[in-house]
């Protein structure tokens, strides 16, 4: 099977609709991935783009090491099953399912042992010869499954495949699909709207929203860990209720205060020692997520708890095994309306609470999740990417939380106060004039995170090693990471990860009078083609020569004699063997043929005595009412009772017998179906091997010219790909800005092109460049350098350089000391850049 790669995949409409906006993971092989979302979200145009149903606009698809943008969906080796079976209604069960394999010429003995596996598999053995209409939509679905695995493919795509049955049905087929996966150990990739299906089906669930990646990780992740409000609403039923409110440090605790009503709760400090400490000021807006599992009203629980809410009942769903318990933590709510302050809590009972009555709710805050209300994204990540401590600069010095590190020279800022941002990666564990106690160690999606106390303050940083709960810690800071704010000012700046630069896309006719210097890379890039290719040739052209010389000492003239009498033996028997089926055929066609008129006969007379019974009961029951009946108000009821009866007797007798009938003939149809399927399989079974005997012979008797021509094929075949790849190898592309040019690397030519085709050179390119990848080369751009950062352990040259009339700054890692003022020319290395096009925002490499 295949790894299935997808990068930075994107599908923009000519309107400038971007259905689906940089699409990029990973999927392993045998994995079960699904895509949730609402409608509308993406995911099944990214489906459909993997499937080749879809242009992709920008990106590329990779199905093992082989990019497929271009490539059929025949030849992809995927299969899809479709949310409306697409099942032919002329073929049977077996024919639908073959089909494919006979589109592609596979040997018919093959096709049907296949077909018998997988009809095993999905349990359709004894439907096989039953046409789609007289199937239900499970076992529909079923034909439809085994037809796409008998492909034996590398990734299977289900687009809602169960939104077409009911709840039971879609209970039983999500076990079938789970088994399927497991049997097959082949990837899926599944879609659809339903949370219930990705929790249970998936080894990974991408979360979508409008055409964006929200969240990929396993069920269990997603809903203990969501990384925003959107996720964590979509998953879980009930959704999470949110509620508005503020945080604020008390002491050692962190008051949570419900907006719209007069509740709030204390919880430890601890219980929130992911959340940055800026959003304990109880001004910052939040939003507060429970699940409805997680709130309690169970007067128990209520009596233990410390979190207690006053909630409004305002109605009641009994579900059977439990109860959705409505109600409003604002006591002028009706918590009937999607607010911020209605709840929902699912419990075993409804406890005897009235509608309207006020009651005691616990809060579990240890299962809450905070969301920023403006962005929406969690402030309590499972992995916290940044760190803000309080901190002082006071003589060349920042100090924070009894820590005090002498900063780069070259910042001079004598005393100020503010908060420092520091990333979880910009702290170097080891050595350092900082040091710390490791209070909690965690493995985060391979990502190994150390909790270190400094002084009263917790801080987060990424190891590469384990460490042990207590250890003494000491470690550094990486300078060109620190950020210092004091409110909207910027005391201190991090150094941007990237250098941008604007570019445009050309190729090697562009060039005009430069173009010569490239012209020795062409007869390189050809040479090297060729001699590749070369080596194919000779390979091809001795086992040509190789094969011809023991095809010469065949002895054609017995082998023909020989041939010829196989043949005639094999027609021979193939004709006794066909005669023979259809007198098989025949016979039992007779015998079901009389079967069902014997029946036929058999259900018209059963239907009269039954009906004829019925009558007599009905008249005689209406006969004894009126003899001792003299209600006269009851005996006109029975009368239009008894009136109604005689009407619609005979119509009730004909409804049942046809209804017997329909049985009856579904019942032969299907059995003469499974005799005419049987007999024209076994003839063509025969029909087909002797086909291929007598090709296989006249193969044999005239092998040297089917050798000629099998290698005179594969020769021009290669001489086209040889001719393709040395015009490929003669293609240069480069990005230009001002007047200087790099050359581009294969694989970001490739990609450019293969995102933009035609557009690709009137469009404009942000090259984002690492400080690394600069290099000093005369053939570069002139920039002049106005500083040195000296960060100790790396020095950064501050370069300007003039683009399109404007002043731009960028910064080179360097170990050579430079003077101010100094010009120098720069290149870079190309492999290491980010290209994005601007007009768009596609990323492409």
């Amino acid at each position: 099977m295949a790894d299935l790669r997808l990068e930075h995949i994107y599908k923009v409409y000519p309107n400038g609709t971007k259905a689906v906006s940089d699409f990029t993971m990973d999927i392993k092989d045998k994995e079960f991935i699904v895509f949730v979302g609402p409608s509308g979200c993406g995911k099944s145009t990214t489906l459909r783009m993997i499937a080749g149903l879809e242009d992709i606009s920008a990106g590329e698809l990779y199905i093992g090491n082989r990019i497929v943008n271009d490539v059929e969906p025949k030849d992809r080796d995927i299969a899809m099953v479709f949310q409306n079976y697409a099942l032919y209604p002329h073929m049977t069960v077996y024919e639908n399912m073959a089909f494919g394999l006979e589109l592609r010429h596979v040997p018919n003995d093959i096709i049907h042992e296949k077909v018998l596996w997988a009809a095993k598999i999905l349990g359709l053995t004894e439907y096989l010869d039953r046409k789609p209409k007289a199937m239900s939509g499970g076992q529909r679905q079923r034909v439809s499954l085994g037809r796409a695995i008998l492909r034996n493919p590398k990734v299977m795509l289900l687009d809602e495949p169960l939104s077409n049955l009911d709840a039971k049905l879609r209970a039983q087929m999500r076990s079938e699909i789970a088994k399927l996966h497991e049997d097959l150990k082949t990837t899926f990739i599944y879609v659809t709207h339903d949370q219930v299906e990705a929790m249970t089906l998936g080894t990974r669930v991408v979360v979508m929203k409008l055409g964006r990646i929200q969240q990929i990780d396993t069920p269990k992740n997603l809903y203990s860990y969501p990384i925003n409000k959107f996720v964590a609403g979509f998953i879980g039923t009930p959704q999470m209720n949110f509620f508005e409110g503020t945080l604020k440090k008390v002491g050692d605790k962190i008051n949570v205060s419900l907006a719209y009503s007069d509740s709030s709760v204390s919880v430890p400090q601890n219980d929130f020692i992911k959340v940055q400490p800026q959003y304990y000021d109880g001004k910052h807006q939040v939003y507060i997520g429970l699940r409805c599992e997680d709130i309690f009203v169970d007067p128990e629980v209520v009596k233990k708890s410390k979190s207690l809410v006053d909630v409004r009942i305002s109605h009641f769903e009994e579900l059977g095994n439990e109860t959705l318990i409505y109600g409003d933590i604002n006591m002028k709510g009706d918590g009937f309306a999607e607010t911020s302050t209605r709840v929902i809590i699912k419990g075993s009972s409804t406890y005897d609470f009235k509608i309207g009555s006020v009651v005691k709710a616990a809060f579990d805050m240890k299962k809450c999740h905070l969301f920023d209300k403006n962005t929406e994204e969690t402030i309590m990540p499972r992995l916290p990417k940044v760190n803000v401590i309080d901190c002082e600069i006071k003589d060349g010095k920042i100090n924070f939380e009894g820590q005090s590190v002498a900063l780069p020279k070259f910042i001079n800022i004598k005393n100020a106060k503010g908060e420092l941002y520091l990333n979880n990666d910009a702290i170097i564990l080891g050595e350092g004039p900082c040091s710390g106690e490791v209070i909690n160690f965690e493995i985060i999606n391979d990502k190994k995170l150390v909790y270190i106390l400094v002084g009263e303050r917790v801080i987060f940083a990424l190891a590469d090693k384990e460490y042990k709960i207590g250890a003494k810690i000491n470690f550094d800071l990486d300078y060109t990471q620190i950020n210092v704010k004091n409110g909207d000012k910027e005391i201190i700046k991090s150094l941007p990860e990237y250098d941008n630069i604007d570019a445009t896309f050309i190729n090697f006719a562009s060039l005009k009078n430069k173009s010569g210097k490239y012209d020795k890379s062409i007869e390189n890039r050809k040479s090297f083609v060729k001699k590749n290719y070369d080596e194919q040739f000779k390979k091809l052209t001795d086992k040509y020569n190789k094969d011809l010389e023991e095809a010469k000492k065949t002895d054609i003239a017995a082998l023909k004699a020989n041939d010829s009498k196989k043949l005639a033996e094999t027609k021979s028997e193939n004709a006794a063997k066909i005669k023979e089926l259809k007198t098989t055929y025949k016979t039992k066609k007779a015998t079901a043929d009389a079967i069902y008129k014997e029946n036929s006969k058999k259900i018209k007379k059963d239907v009269i005595e039954l009906y004829k019974g019925i009558k007599e009961n009905e008249y005689a029951a209406y006969k004894k009412f009126k003899s001792i009946n003299t209600d006269r108000e009851a005996a006109r009821k029975h009368h239009d009772e008894f009136k109604n009866f005689k009407e619609n007797f005979p119509k009730e007798r004909e409804n049942e017998y046809i209804r017997r009938m329909n049985d009856e003939t579904l019942r032969y149809e299907t059995e003469i179906n499974s005799l005419s399927g049987q007999f024209k399989r076994d003839k063509s079974s025969l029909t087909n091997d002797y086909k291929k005997m007598k090709k296989d012979f006249h193969r044999d008797e005239n092998l040297p010219k089917c050798l000629e021509k099998e290698y005179k094929s594969n020769l021009a075949n290669l001489k086209r790909e040889l001719n393709v790849n040395l015009n490929k190898a003669a293609q240069l592309f480069f990005f230009k800005f001002n007047d200087f040019i790099i050359q581009s690397s294969d694989v970001i030519s490739n990609k450019t092109i293969q995102g933009l085709g035609t557009k690709v050179f009137i469009k404009d390119y942000l090259l984002e460049v690492p400080h690394s990848a600069f290099i000093e080369d005369k053939d570069g751009f002139e920039v002049t350098i106005k500083d040195t950062l000296d960060y100790n352990s790396k020095k950064y040259l501050v370069c300007t350089f003039f683009d399109d009339g404007n002043e731009k700054t960028l910064y080179v890692l360097s170990k050579k000391d430079k003077k101010v003022g100094e010009k120098i020319k720069l290149s870079f290395d190309i492999n290491q850049i980010h290209v994005t096009e601007k007009s768009l925002g596609l990323k492409i490499y």
